[in-house]
């Protein structure tokens, strides 16, 4: 019972891990494609 409650902790642990990290992606593509909207915006020039 304790090897299987080990287990299902380390895969909810992985998967926490592995939804953060999607999510950091997501997030810095994001940020990168508004970055790259505002610099070649002709209006934010002036």
């Amino acid at each position: 019972m304790l090897t299987i409650s080990l287990v299902n902790l380390e895969k909810y642990l992985f998967d926490a891990r592995m939804n953060a990290d999607r999510i950091r992606k997501l997030e810095e593509a994001r940020n990168e494609k508004l970055l790259e909207e505002f610099v070649s915006d002709p209006k934010a020039e002036s």
